[in-house]
Protein backbone atom coordinates (compact mmCIF):
# COMPACT_ATOMS: atom_id res chain seq x y z
CA UNK A 1 0.00 0.00 0.00
CA UNK A 2 1.31 3.18 -0.90
CA UNK A 3 0.38 7.19 0.00
CA UNK A 4 -0.35 9.22 -3.07
CA UNK A 5 1.03 12.63 -3.11
CA UNK A 6 0.46 13.53 -6.69
CA UNK A 7 -2.06 11.55 -8.06
CA UNK A 8 -2.81 11.81 -11.99
CA UNK A 9 -5.66 14.67 -12.63
CA UNK A 10 -9.11 12.96 -12.96
CA UNK A 11 -10.12 12.62 -16.54
CA UNK A 12 -14.34 12.50 -15.55
CA UNK A 13 -15.53 13.64 -12.97
CA UNK A 14 -16.31 11.61 -9.64
CA UNK A 15 -19.38 10.35 -9.52
CA UNK A 16 -19.92 11.29 -5.66
CA UNK A 17 -19.65 15.03 -6.89
CA UNK A 18 -22.51 14.60 -10.04
CA UNK A 19 -25.11 14.47 -7.02
CA UNK A 20 -23.65 15.84 -4.02
CA UNK A 21 -20.84 18.16 -3.21
CA UNK A 22 -17.24 18.45 -1.96
CA UNK A 23 -16.82 19.53 1.08
CA UNK A 24 -13.79 20.42 3.22
CA UNK A 25 -16.08 19.88 6.91
CA UNK A 26 -14.59 18.87 10.10
CA UNK A 27 -17.54 16.92 11.37
CA UNK A 28 -21.08 15.32 10.00
CA UNK A 29 -23.26 18.20 11.15
CA UNK A 30 -20.77 20.50 9.21
CA UNK A 31 -20.45 18.42 6.26
CA UNK A 32 -24.42 18.08 6.06
CA UNK A 33 -25.23 21.30 6.23
CA UNK A 34 -22.26 21.98 3.34
CA UNK A 35 -24.13 19.51 0.91
CA UNK A 36 -27.54 20.38 1.57
CA UNK A 37 -28.31 17.69 3.82
CA UNK A 38 -29.16 19.95 7.24
CA UNK A 39 -33.16 18.94 6.28
CA UNK A 40 -35.53 17.11 9.46
CA UNK A 41 -37.34 14.00 8.42
CA UNK A 42 -40.57 12.80 10.55
CA UNK A 43 -42.85 10.08 10.04
CA UNK A 44 -46.80 10.76 9.80
CA UNK A 45 -49.69 8.39 9.68
CA UNK A 46 -50.76 7.23 6.40
CA UNK A 47 -54.80 7.44 5.59
CA UNK A 48 -56.80 5.91 2.49
CA UNK A 49 -60.11 7.23 1.71
CA UNK A 50 -63.06 4.82 0.45
CA UNK A 51 -66.45 5.67 -0.46
CA UNK A 52 -69.42 4.39 1.22
CA UNK A 53 -73.31 5.53 0.94
CA UNK A 54 -72.59 8.17 3.09
CA UNK A 55 -69.88 10.07 1.40
CA UNK A 56 -66.24 9.15 1.78
CA UNK A 57 -64.83 7.50 4.45
CA UNK A 58 -60.99 8.08 5.96
CA UNK A 59 -59.42 5.04 6.73
CA UNK A 60 -55.87 4.79 8.81
CA UNK A 61 -53.28 2.58 7.45
CA UNK A 62 -52.31 0.43 10.09
CA UNK A 63 -48.35 -0.21 11.22
CA UNK A 64 -47.49 2.23 7.67
CA UNK A 65 -46.39 5.74 7.74
CA UNK A 66 -45.07 8.38 5.40
CA UNK A 67 -41.08 9.50 5.62
CA UNK A 68 -41.21 13.30 5.40
CA UNK A 69 -38.60 15.31 4.83
CA UNK A 70 -38.67 19.01 5.72
CA UNK A 71 -36.82 21.60 4.34
CA UNK A 72 -35.56 24.71 6.14
CA UNK A 73 -37.92 26.98 3.97
CA UNK A 74 -40.76 24.77 5.29
CA UNK A 75 -41.57 23.21 2.05
CA UNK A 76 -42.32 19.05 2.41
CA UNK A 77 -41.50 15.69 0.64
CA UNK A 78 -42.73 12.50 1.02
CA UNK A 79 -39.58 10.13 1.05
CA UNK A 80 -41.52 6.88 0.70
CA UNK A 81 -43.33 4.59 3.26
CA UNK A 82 -42.07 2.60 6.43
CA UNK A 83 -43.27 -0.16 8.88
CA UNK A 84 -43.96 0.58 12.74
CA UNK A 85 -40.67 -0.52 13.92
CA UNK A 86 -38.85 2.15 11.52
CA UNK A 87 -36.51 4.53 13.66
CA UNK A 88 -35.68 7.99 12.01
CA UNK A 89 -32.35 9.18 12.28
CA UNK A 90 -31.52 12.47 10.96
CA UNK A 91 -28.49 13.05 8.56
CA UNK A 92 -26.10 14.30 11.04
CA UNK A 93 -27.13 12.17 13.85
CA UNK A 94 -26.56 8.74 11.11
CA UNK A 95 -23.05 10.04 10.10
CA UNK A 96 -21.83 11.64 13.37
CA UNK A 97 -20.67 8.47 14.60
CA UNK A 98 -18.07 9.08 11.77
CA UNK A 99 -16.61 12.10 13.16
CA UNK A 100 -14.22 9.75 15.58
CA UNK A 101 -12.50 8.59 12.29
CA UNK A 102 -11.73 12.64 11.37
CA UNK A 103 -10.64 13.42 14.97
CA UNK A 104 -8.47 10.50 14.95
CA UNK A 105 -6.64 11.41 11.45
CA UNK A 106 -8.04 8.46 9.81
CA UNK A 107 -9.91 9.91 7.23
CA UNK A 108 -11.46 13.49 6.41
CA UNK A 109 -14.90 14.39 4.91
CA UNK A 110 -14.88 14.59 1.33
CA UNK A 111 -18.15 14.46 -0.05
CA UNK A 112 -21.62 14.17 0.37
CA UNK A 113 -25.42 14.62 -1.04
CA UNK A 114 -28.08 13.04 -1.84
CA UNK A 115 -29.80 10.57 -4.73
CA UNK A 116 -33.71 10.21 -5.73
CA UNK A 117 -34.84 13.52 -3.70
CA UNK A 118 -33.12 12.48 -0.57
CA UNK A 119 -34.66 9.01 0.12
CA UNK A 120 -31.03 7.91 -0.21
CA UNK A 121 -28.30 9.59 1.55
CA UNK A 122 -24.56 9.22 1.46
CA UNK A 123 -21.27 10.87 2.99
CA UNK A 124 -17.73 9.55 1.68
CA UNK A 125 -14.37 10.05 4.27
CA UNK A 126 -11.37 9.48 2.10
CA UNK A 127 -8.64 7.72 3.53
CA UNK A 128 -4.94 8.77 3.91
CA UNK A 129 -3.79 5.71 2.31
CA UNK A 130 -4.03 4.44 -1.72
CA UNK A 131 -3.39 1.98 -3.78
CA UNK A 132 -0.94 1.27 -7.11
CA UNK A 133 -1.20 -1.43 -9.27
CA UNK A 134 1.64 -0.94 -11.35
CA UNK A 135 1.44 2.15 -12.16
CA UNK A 136 -2.28 2.23 -11.78
CA UNK A 137 -3.16 4.35 -8.65
CA UNK A 138 -6.33 4.87 -6.70
CA UNK A 139 -8.02 6.82 -4.01
CA UNK A 140 -9.51 4.79 -0.80
CA UNK A 141 -12.53 5.99 0.35
CA UNK A 142 -15.30 4.86 2.97
CA UNK A 143 -18.82 5.38 1.79
CA UNK A 144 -21.50 5.39 4.52
CA UNK A 145 -24.83 5.71 2.61
CA UNK A 146 -28.27 5.23 4.18
CA UNK A 147 -31.99 5.45 3.32
CA UNK A 148 -35.14 7.39 4.48
CA UNK A 149 -37.76 4.84 2.82
CA UNK A 150 -36.35 1.52 4.43
CA UNK A 151 -34.70 0.78 1.24
CA UNK A 152 -31.41 0.03 3.23
CA UNK A 153 -29.67 0.46 6.33
CA UNK A 154 -27.41 2.13 7.59
CA UNK A 155 -24.11 1.02 5.69
CA UNK A 156 -20.20 2.12 6.32
CA UNK A 157 -17.81 0.12 3.52
CA UNK A 158 -15.28 0.73 1.44
CA UNK A 159 -14.73 1.89 -1.89
CA UNK A 160 -11.67 2.32 -4.07
CA UNK A 161 -11.14 4.75 -7.17
CA UNK A 162 -9.36 4.40 -9.83
CA UNK A 163 -7.67 7.48 -10.40
CA UNK A 164 -7.13 7.48 -14.15
CA UNK A 165 -10.72 7.07 -14.73
CA UNK A 166 -12.66 7.77 -11.81
CA UNK A 167 -13.63 4.31 -12.02
CA UNK A 168 -15.29 3.43 -9.11
CA UNK A 169 -14.17 -0.46 -7.18
CA UNK A 170 -17.16 -1.57 -5.30
CA UNK A 171 -18.98 -4.37 -4.03
CA UNK A 172 -15.57 -6.72 -4.38
CA UNK A 173 -15.42 -6.62 -0.54
CA UNK A 174 -16.34 -9.32 1.86
CA UNK A 175 -19.54 -8.82 4.13
CA UNK A 176 -16.86 -8.19 6.80
CA UNK A 177 -15.36 -5.23 5.54
CA UNK A 178 -19.42 -3.16 5.76
CA UNK A 179 -21.25 -1.67 8.77
CA UNK A 180 -25.13 -2.66 9.01
CA UNK A 181 -26.94 -0.27 10.96
CA UNK A 182 -31.01 -1.19 11.07
CA UNK A 183 -33.76 1.26 11.01
CA UNK A 184 -35.20 -0.10 13.98
CA UNK A 185 -36.75 1.00 17.26
CA UNK A 186 -33.95 -0.29 19.06
CA UNK A 187 -31.14 0.06 16.98
CA UNK A 188 -28.09 2.37 18.57
CA UNK A 189 -24.18 3.08 17.33
CA UNK A 190 -21.70 0.84 18.80
CA UNK A 191 -18.87 2.49 18.99
CA UNK A 192 -16.64 -0.54 19.20
CA UNK A 193 -18.01 -1.30 15.62
CA UNK A 194 -17.06 2.06 14.26
CA UNK A 195 -13.24 1.54 15.47
CA UNK A 196 -13.29 -1.88 13.81
CA UNK A 197 -13.74 0.19 10.33
CA UNK A 198 -10.48 1.45 9.68
CA UNK A 199 -8.33 -1.59 10.22
CA UNK A 200 -11.17 -3.59 8.45
CA UNK A 201 -11.50 -1.73 5.38
CA UNK A 202 -7.30 -1.66 5.13
CA UNK A 203 -7.62 -5.11 4.98
CA UNK A 204 -10.06 -5.60 2.11
CA UNK A 205 -7.78 -2.59 0.56
CA UNK A 206 -4.87 -5.25 0.89
CA UNK A 207 -7.53 -7.76 -0.94
CA UNK A 208 -7.63 -5.67 -3.89
CA UNK A 209 -4.13 -4.85 -4.22
CA UNK A 210 -3.22 -8.17 -4.51
CA UNK A 211 -6.21 -9.23 -6.70
CA UNK A 212 -5.00 -6.31 -8.86
CA UNK A 213 -1.08 -7.33 -9.03
CA UNK A 214 -2.48 -10.92 -9.86
CA UNK A 215 -4.42 -10.02 -12.97
CA UNK A 216 -1.96 -6.95 -14.17
CA UNK A 217 0.54 -9.96 -14.83
CA UNK A 218 -2.08 -11.98 -16.65
CA UNK A 219 -1.72 -12.37 -19.93
CA UNK A 220 -4.57 -12.98 -22.54
CA UNK A 221 -5.20 -13.24 -26.13
CA UNK A 222 -7.66 -11.04 -28.06
CA UNK A 223 -10.10 -14.09 -28.54
CA UNK A 224 -9.94 -14.82 -24.87
CA UNK A 225 -11.21 -11.59 -24.07
CA UNK A 226 -13.55 -11.69 -26.80
CA UNK A 227 -14.91 -14.70 -24.30
CA UNK A 228 -15.33 -13.14 -21.23
CA UNK A 229 -16.56 -9.70 -22.52
CA UNK A 230 -19.54 -12.89 -24.49
CA UNK A 231 -19.67 -14.18 -21.15
CA UNK A 232 -20.22 -11.01 -19.49
CA UNK A 233 -23.30 -10.00 -21.55
CA UNK A 234 -24.56 -13.72 -22.41
CA UNK A 235 -27.37 -14.39 -24.67
CA UNK A 236 -29.75 -17.21 -25.14
CA UNK A 237 -28.51 -19.57 -27.45
CA UNK A 238 -31.53 -19.09 -29.93
CA UNK A 239 -30.77 -15.15 -30.19
CA UNK A 240 -26.77 -15.73 -30.21
CA UNK A 241 -27.31 -18.18 -33.37
CA UNK A 242 -30.22 -16.96 -34.98
CA UNK A 243 -30.08 -14.54 -38.06
CA UNK A 244 -31.03 -10.87 -36.26
CA UNK A 245 -34.15 -10.19 -38.93
CA UNK A 246 -35.52 -13.57 -37.90
CA UNK A 247 -35.79 -12.25 -34.09
CA UNK A 248 -38.78 -10.88 -32.78
CA UNK A 249 -38.79 -7.34 -31.43
CA UNK A 250 -37.83 -7.89 -27.80
CA UNK A 251 -35.06 -10.86 -29.00
CA UNK A 252 -33.72 -7.85 -31.14
CA UNK A 253 -33.99 -5.77 -28.53
CA UNK A 254 -32.40 -7.69 -26.43
CA UNK A 255 -29.16 -8.70 -28.64
CA UNK A 256 -28.77 -4.91 -29.67
CA UNK A 257 -28.22 -4.53 -25.92
CA UNK A 258 -25.50 -7.49 -25.21
CA UNK A 259 -23.52 -6.12 -28.44
CA UNK A 260 -23.63 -3.00 -27.27
CA UNK A 261 -22.18 -3.77 -23.97
CA UNK A 262 -19.53 -6.44 -25.72
CA UNK A 263 -18.18 -4.02 -28.27
CA UNK A 264 -18.34 -1.02 -26.07
CA UNK A 265 -16.30 -2.76 -23.78
CA UNK A 266 -13.82 -4.07 -26.07
CA UNK A 267 -13.68 -0.66 -27.54
CA UNK A 268 -12.57 0.66 -24.19
CA UNK A 269 -10.15 -2.53 -22.97
CA UNK A 270 -8.42 -1.55 -26.87
CA UNK A 271 -7.61 2.10 -25.76
CA UNK A 272 -10.73 3.98 -27.46
CA UNK A 273 -10.94 6.13 -24.22
CA UNK A 274 -7.40 6.39 -23.35
CA UNK A 275 -7.39 5.29 -19.81
CA UNK A 276 -5.82 1.60 -20.62
CA UNK A 277 -2.47 2.97 -20.75
CA UNK A 278 -0.24 -0.39 -20.03
CA UNK A 279 -3.16 -2.21 -19.52
CA UNK A 280 -3.91 -3.53 -22.83
CA UNK A 281 -3.52 -7.58 -22.96
CA UNK A 282 -3.76 -8.44 -19.03
CA UNK A 283 -6.77 -9.51 -16.99
CA UNK A 284 -6.50 -5.98 -14.79
CA UNK A 285 -7.17 -4.00 -17.90
CA UNK A 286 -10.21 -6.37 -19.15
CA UNK A 287 -11.99 -6.05 -15.45
CA UNK A 288 -11.13 -1.96 -15.56
CA UNK A 289 -12.51 -1.98 -19.12
CA UNK A 290 -15.98 -3.54 -17.68
CA UNK A 291 -15.47 -1.19 -14.70
CA UNK A 292 -15.65 1.89 -17.11
CA UNK A 293 -18.59 0.76 -19.10
CA UNK A 294 -20.36 -0.01 -15.97
CA UNK A 295 -19.84 3.34 -14.64
CA UNK A 296 -19.59 5.47 -17.48
CA UNK A 297 -21.30 4.07 -20.32
CA UNK A 298 -24.37 2.03 -19.56
CA UNK A 299 -26.79 4.82 -19.15
CA UNK A 300 -27.04 7.68 -21.14
CA UNK A 301 -27.50 9.79 -18.28
CA UNK A 302 -24.46 10.98 -16.15
CA UNK A 303 -26.51 11.10 -12.93
CA UNK A 304 -28.57 7.76 -13.63
CA UNK A 305 -25.59 6.03 -13.76
CA UNK A 306 -23.77 8.14 -10.85
CA UNK A 307 -26.99 7.35 -8.80
CA UNK A 308 -25.99 3.73 -9.70
CA UNK A 309 -22.45 3.98 -8.77
CA UNK A 310 -23.30 5.50 -5.16
CA UNK A 311 -26.36 3.01 -4.36
CA UNK A 312 -23.99 0.10 -5.17
CA UNK A 313 -26.62 -1.32 -8.07
CA UNK A 314 -23.73 -1.20 -10.59
CA UNK A 315 -21.90 -3.27 -8.43
CA UNK A 316 -23.43 -6.65 -9.62
CA UNK A 317 -21.38 -6.34 -13.41
CA UNK A 318 -18.36 -5.72 -11.54
CA UNK A 319 -18.13 -8.08 -9.36
CA UNK A 320 -19.33 -10.87 -12.52
CA UNK A 321 -15.92 -9.58 -14.28
CA UNK A 322 -13.71 -10.13 -11.65
CA UNK A 323 -15.15 -13.72 -10.78
CA UNK A 324 -14.75 -14.80 -14.47
CA UNK A 325 -11.55 -13.44 -14.85
CA UNK A 326 -9.90 -14.90 -11.44
CA UNK A 327 -11.85 -18.54 -12.49
CA UNK A 328 -9.74 -18.25 -15.55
Amino acid sequence: MTTISNPRSIRRQNAFKIVGEEVTATSARDAATQAGLDWQVSLSEVHTNTLTPNGVNKLQVHNTFASVRTNNDGSQAVLGTVGGRYKVFQNDEMFSALDMLVDSGDARYAFAGEVKGGAQVYMVLELPKGVKIGNDEHACYLVARTSHDGSTALQIAPSIQRLRCTNQINGIFSKSATYNLKHTTNAEFKIEYIKRIIPVTYTGIEMYETIGNKLINVELTDTEVDNIFKKMWSLPSIIEQTPFGMLSTGQKRQYNSAMTARYKAKDIYKGETGTQEELYGTAYGVFQAVVEYADHFSHKSEATRAERIITGSADRIKTKALDLLMKG
